[in-house]
This record gives structure tokens, C-alpha cells and sequence, in this order.
């Protein structure tokens, strides 16, 4: 297992929760898709993608014998990594899926919303399922919250501002039920 790789996943980990697609992506990243020759010394200098080099800002430097051979290496050292990270239990999408639903929920957004952005960061299906299940929040308590926060109480009952509030409701990711029990 590359301790390169190993270490970057760590520190990664150190700053948040990831879910498995997004440790990857971001150890690809920064790895692979960025690679170009830097120095005299053999060196390889890394930096993100589209990322304008600074002195600043260094980029990560290891020497050739750290790197992976072939793009192919690389891969198989990149699973052993998460495949690592996940048997230690660093790295785990149901406790991640958690996080993420108590974290989006305190800021307003609804349980459909919160199932897509999670979708878009990789999480399975039965981790997002499992996570809903679990979680005590009460989504119409909660609806009702971040619309009298956003339009005053009592909310309009008028045509037209009466649908503003339902587009903003549907845009943060509640479902039509707890929308309509507002009213």
C-alpha cells in the first residue's frame, strides 16, 4: 500500500467526512489527472486540476520512487487505500450519509433534496435509505420552521405569494404533504 497516498487519504479524513466516491475522486485528482515533471531533482509536482501554480501555495512534491509505475498501479494502490480506510473504519458512507443528513437538515433543507446532493457524492442507495430511516427529525416541524423563517407568520394565503412560498419549499427539498400541512 502507497503511504503517499495513505497519508493524503488521512488528512482528508482528518478535516471531514467523505464518502467513498469522494475520497477517491479527490485523491485522483490530486494525484493522477495533475501530473507534469517540476524540478532538476526527478521530482513530480501535483497540483489540481485547473489550479494556477504560486509560490504561495506550494504544491505536494514526492520523489519517483513514491509514485505509482502506471496509471494502473495507481488504481489498484487507490483501492487498497479506501479498501484500508474502510476495514479501519475511517472511511464509512452510513456514517457519512448521517453527518450529512443532520448537517443539511439543521440548514433548512428538506429529505429530498438531502437524497439527491447525497446521490451526487456517491452514497449508495440503502446507506441515504437506512440514514432517512434512522434520523428522528420531524420534516413537517421542520418545514415549518424554515417557512416562517423565510416569510413571517402567519404565512400568505393569497394566490400568488401562497405559491412562492410552495416553489421555495419544493426548491429546499420537502415533500408536498408538509408543505401543504403549513396551511
Amino acid at each position: 500500500m502507497n503511504a503517499m497516498l495513505l497519508n493524503h487519504a488521512l488528512r482528508l479524513l482528518a478535516q471531514r467526512e467523505h464518502s467513498e466516491q469522494e475520497l477517491r475522486r479527490k485523491l485522483a485528482a490530486q494525484f493522477v489527472s495533475a501530473a507534469t515533471p517540476a524540478d532538476d531533482e526527478g521530482a513530480f509536482t501535483h497540483a489540481r486540476r485547473g489550479a494556477k501554480r504560486t509560490a504561495a501555495k506550494p504544491a505536494l512534491q514526492f520523489s519517483r520512487s513514491e509514485w505509482p509505475a502506471t496509471p494502473e498501479a495507481f488504481a489498484t494502490e487507490l483501492e487498497l487505500v479506501i479498501a484500508h480506510c474502510v476495514q479501519q473504519k475511517w472511511l464509512d458512507d452510513q456514517r457519512y450519509a448521517g453527518m450529512f443528513l443532520r448537517s443539511r437538515s439543521q440548514k433548512g433543507y428538506g429529505p429530498r433534496r438531502i437524497e439527491q446532493e447525497l446521490r451526487q457524492r456517491g452514497v449508495p442507495s440503502e446507506a441515504i435509505t437506512q440514514a432517512l430511516f434512522d434520523s428522528d427529525i420531524d420534516w413537517s416541524a421542520l418545514a415549518a420552521r424554515v417557512a416562517e423563517r423565510r416569510f413571517g407568520s402567519p404565512l400568505p394565503t393569497e394566490r400568488l405569494p401562497r405559491s412562492k412560498v410552495i416553489r421555495f419549499m419544493l426548491y429546499r427539498g420537502f415533500y408536498q404533504e408538509d408543505i401543504q400541512s403549513l396551511w
